[in-house]
């Protein structure tokens, strides 16, 4: 049978779990938004002076193709469901393509509502660290191998994205000073001491319930060292939907790479 409705969560899908599942919906809700204002002090109502959006949230809905009566299948059933929600990731739904959500939140059912007698049940999940669904593929552009170039690229989605960038030294030599451009915002590095056969990276990884911006040098076995510290300028790279442009300048010959998963409000 042909559901209407996938998810998959992990890069497993639900159904496939066992095929007694059957998808009953899949819902997106709004994102949810933190308003903050301030006095007008000339009487009554505030100022808006910022948003920041702080969750989305999904629910799955689903059936079990199993009698009522026969609680303990149901129950075991249910427990195979939901060992495969908690796990959390990366969750993807069939009418959403190229996209993804960080669910790192969820609420499953418990044993309890099987005695309710109900003939379907919810999922929910909550994406907090990145509330927004993602481009599974990011837009990428690439400058040529000089000590100073310039490049762009289209950014996706509709929502404020961040960028990440890899400087390759292709120079044979030591670079210790360099200077990265993104969407106007300069990011620059001293004492840096990028080897010949060195690149420096700067991504972003979910970690401990937070979306924390890495910068680090990768050698040729694939080792990283932390140059957090050797930069100054912005904490990250910030970019619009639309065209994005970013350039470089650096002691000696480089290339530089832009990737940008665009996020969907």
């Amino acid at each position: 049978m042909k559901l209407a409705h996938r998810v998959s969560l992990g890069g497993v899908q639900l159904d496939e779990i066992d095929e007694r599942i059957l998808i009953k919906a899949v819902e997106v809700g709004a994102g949810k938004e933190t308003v903050t204002a301030v006095s007008t002090g000339s009487g009554d109502g505030t100022r808006v002076t910022g948003k920041r959006r702080d969750s989305v949230e999904v629910q799955v809905k689903f059936s079990m193709n199993i009698r009522r009566d026969n609680m303990e299948a149901r129950g075991e059933l249910l427990e195979k469901i939901n060992a495969w929600a908690l796990q959390g990731g990366w969750l993807r739904v069939n009418y959403k393509p190229n996209r993804r959500l960080w669910a790192d939140e969820v609420a499953v059912p418990g044993e309890g509502d099987l005695w309710k007698r109900l003939t379907e049940y919810t999922i929910t999940f909550r994406a907090h660290a990145v509330p927004y669904w993602t481009e599974e593929t990011p837009g990428t552009g690439s400058t040529g191998v000089a000590s100073a170039a310039a490049g762009s690229l289209m950014t996706g989605g509709s929502a404020e994205a961040v960028a990440d960038a890899i400087l390759e030294n292709r120079s044979g030599a030591m670079i210790n000073s360099a200077s990265i451009t993104i969407a106007g915002k300069t990011m620059t590095f001293a004492s840096l001491g990028l080897d010949g056969s060195e690149r420096l990276e700067i991504d972003h990884v979910i970690t401990q319930g937070k979306n924390v911006i890495r910068i680090r040098i990768r050698n040729a076995q694939g080792n990283y060292r932390s140059v957090l510290e050797k930069r100054s300028g912005p904490d990250e790279f910030t970019v619009k939907p639309g065209e994005t442009a970013f350039s470089f300048e650096a002691q000696r010959a480089c290339r530089l790479t832009v990737n940008v998963r665009g996020r969907f409000a």
